[in-house]
């Protein structure tokens, strides 16, 4: 199925963190490693229209917000589920 197949049935979110944040690490299992500041960034996808819709972010700023991230994204997860 195409994206926009898919999105006629399921909503699609993405989490993305850009480029400018990542630093490559070609010698390990993943090519890029997510850099200390960032932003995440969570957007909504939908094909139909051709609109993502920016809904949220989260400021990196210390290795501690990297916590953070996690309880973000799984409670957005759990809000999606409930």
């Amino acid at each position: 199925m195409s994206f926009i197949e898919i999105s006629n049935d399921f909503n699609i979110y993405v989490f993305h963190t850009e480029k400018k944040y990542l630093k490559k690490t070609p010698s390990m299992d993943s090519p890029y490693t997510p850099k200390i500041p960032r932003i995440v960034y969570l957007y909504k996808l939908n094909f139909n229209n051709n609109i993502i819709d920016k809904i949220d972010s989260l400021y990196i700023s210390t290795f501690q917000d990297e916590f953070k991230e996690i309880i973000w994204i799984d409670n957005f997860l759990s809000d999606l589920i409930n």
